[in-house]
């Protein structure tokens, strides 16, 4: 794995953190639930690689 794709990895934890945070709980219509739970979904994939990374070392 290379340096661009962790820094992309932590960039988007980031932009997910930043949009978690500035939503308007619990109001929001359905596109923004959908952005939340797409964010979420790649959230997990990207944890899910770093652990696979992890055991493989």
């Amino acid at each position: 794995m290379n340096k661009t794709s962790k820094l992309n990895d932590v960039l988007y934890i980031i932009i997910v953190a930043v949009h978690l945070y500035n939503r308007q709980w619990p109001w929001g219509d359905t596109l923004q639930t959908v952005l939340d739970v797409v964010f979420a979904v790649t959230g997990l994939l990207i944890a899910v690689k770093y652990y696979f990374l992890a055991q493989r070392k």
